[in-house]
């Protein structure tokens, strides 16, 4: 399906609002949508921001759809139901990966206004010193190169070493230039994507928002040894039990995907007390749902409205489908 005609099919489920048909065809399911920042409207055009952030004005707009559309529960509250199989119609619960600061400064407000819960899901090890996430390092090397060098082949070794390898050899790779660069961002950049502190995790109503653990560091599990792997998940519930004082119930894996973590990962977390893992599968979860698999539904700067609804709906999903099962 070409981009046009996606944009004239999404604004037809819009205009005709046939979306409000779904939670009558799909009782019984959870959506849990997948943030990670939430940015000033100005900056949303910047080549620096990363597309799975959203604006302000967007985010408030598509939690008073969600509220009017269905019912915005808790984490907790959403998978508990989920388990008893009693799902209101239309159930939706808001989760946040990775933990920066503007989780706080930009959505907080609005989650309060709304009286809507969420959960964010923290890189502890960032938590603590304040770092960038390493995944954002590349965005300023097109803005700032190191030592006059073309940017295209240190941004493909970097990602070629963090996903295929261990993080280490990611960390390394970013060495030769991370330190020239990082001293070049500008203010604005660095406070639209640092990290939360350690103080500002506790800064939250507890009622309201929820902390998960998100690994330390943020490998892709599978790239990692076993005990490395234990490790990370280990410590990153622990920070999250010693910040917030609750034990961490919830767990998001990095990049997410199916076979970038496996049983090993789910039994350590399961000896953790972790009740419920999350990747970053698009769908809805139904009773009998892997518990330590859920899928959920990522929304960025890349889904203008039309997009937003034909997303969380799952009606893309479905159109996905029909495309694929249409012959020729």
């Amino acid at each position: 399906m070409t981009k046009t005609l996606k944009k004239l099919v999404y604004r037809s489920i819009s205009l005709t609002q046939c979306d409000r048909l779904v939670p009558y065809f799909v009782r019984g399911s959870l959506r849990i949508i997948n943030y990670h920042g939430v940015c000033e409207d100005h900056l949303a055009g910047e080549p620096w921001m990363p597309p799975s952030f959203i604006t302000r004005s967007n985010f408030e707009w598509q939690l008073r759809y969600f509220s009017k559309r269905g019912a915005v529960l808790s984490l907790a509250a959403a998978m508990a139901r989920l388990e008893a199989g009693n799902l209101p119609r239309g159930a939706v619960a808001i989760t946040f990966d990775d933990g920066y600061a503007n989780n706080l400064t930009l959505a907080y407000p609005v989650l309060k206004k709304l009286g809507v819960p969420a959960t964010v899901f923290l890189i502890t090890q960032c938590i603590e010193s304040g770092d960038f996430f390493i995944f954002d390092r590349p965005r300023f090397l097109d803005r700032h190169r190191a030592g006059g060098e073309d940017p295209a082949p240190l941004v493909e070794r970097f990602w070629q070493a963090y996903r295929r390898g261990p993080l280490e050899t990611a960390l390394a790779e970013s060495t030769s230039w991370w330190d020239q660069v990082s001293t070049k961002i500008s203010a604005e950049q660095r406070d639209s994507l640092r990290p939360l502190t350690v103080e500002e995790v506790k800064n939250f109503d507890p009622d309201l928002v929820e902390f998960g653990a998100h690994t330390h560091r943020h490998p892709i599990l599978r790239n990692e040894p076993p005990d490395r792997r234990a490790w990370e998940i280990q410590t990153s519930i622990a920070r999250v039990r010693e910040w917030t004082g609750r034990p961490a119930r919830f767990f998001a894996y990095p990049n997410g995907k199916t076979g970038e973590f496996d049983e090993f990962d789910k039994k350590v977390l399961g000896s953790q007390g972790i009740e419920a893992a999350f990747s970053t599968n698009t769908g809805f979860n139904r009773k009998g749902q892997d518990l330590f698999e859920c899928r959920r539904i990522g929304v960025g700067l890349y889904h203008d409205a039309d997009a937003f609804i034909a997303e969380t709906s799952g009606l893309r999903q479905l159109l996905k489908m029909i495309a694929l099962q249409a012959p020729g």
